[in-house]
């Protein structure tokens, strides 16, 4: 349509039916604006033309609770994983209890595939730099991703890194909620009945809980997560000490 015969309600409804997140709608309104400068200063629309202040593209989603996946969507995955590399990222996320942004930001050369584990290093305190082990059933995902030769051990289809602390709406709607949506596990009911979506951190959240299940040692998850406190606070790794983390990870 001619862009002077743009009006309000044509913005508003591409955004409303655009079916994205907030970080995408921001983009949009972003987009808007830099067409609506070109058009002002070709002369196309005059100044008080300028209508994408009013475009409504509401507020941040914030999450106040993570909800774990459950035994039956964790066995969806398994059962896709040998079919898409990415349903493979999130079991990897799942079973090291590592933040996201940890899991993208490693390269291939922090990953020692005959010991075992992979390193972290860079987080939100000393105890996030830390050695991560591999559990047992995900470790063909870890050398499937490094047979790839990649600087970074996960990477985008294009071979770019994944920006999640930067950019993590991007990861969430390219890969996250495509292929949870498609295996049938994108949504869930919370305690109050309502029904949600899983976040990239339910990851992290359903380690803590599985390994609450078998009952593990609460130390070690402390360590092997990266959290502070309770006298969790070495960053030197022993041979010994992965192998006894990894012992008691490889229990999940």
């Amino acid at each position: 349509m001619p862009f002077r015969e743009i009006k309000l309600n044509h913005l508003q409804s591409v955004v409303d039916n655009s079916g994205k997140g907030y970080d995408s709608r921001k983009k949009l309104r972003i987009l808007f604006n830099q067409l609506f400068d070109y058009a002002v200063q070709n002369e196309i629309i005059g100044k008080d033309k300028q209508i994408v202040e009013y475009v409504d593209i509401g507020k941040p989603e914030k999450s106040t609770k993570h909800y774990r996946f459950s035994h039956t969507e964790i066995d969806a995955l398994w059962h896709w994983a040998d079919k898409n590399e990415y349903i493979q990222v999130i079991l990897m996320l799942i079973y090291s209890g590592c933040h996201p942004g940890e899991l993208f930001s490693v390269k291939s050369k922090d990953v020692d595939i005959e010991t075992g584990y992979f390193n972290v290093r860079q987080g939100k305190n000393d105890n996030a730099i830390r050695k991560v082990p591999i559990h047992k059933d995900t470790m063909k995902f870890y050398k499937h991703w490094l047979d790839k030769g990649r600087e970074y051990l996960i990477t985008q289809i294009n071979g770019k890194p994944i920006k999640f602390d930067t950019n993590h709406g991007q990861f969430t709607e390219s890969y996250w909620i495509p292929i949870l949506k498609d295996i049938g596990i994108l949504q869930y009911k919370n305690d109050d009945g309502e029904v949600c979506q899983h976040l990239p951190h339910d990851t992290r959240h359903t380690f803590t809980s599985m390994w609450a299940e078998k009952h593990l040692d609460e130390g070690m998850r402390r360590k092997i997560q990266g959290h502070s406190g309770k006298g969790i606070g070495e960053i030197v790794y022993t041979h010994l000490e992965i192998q006894t983390l990894k012992a008691e990870l490889d229990k999940l």
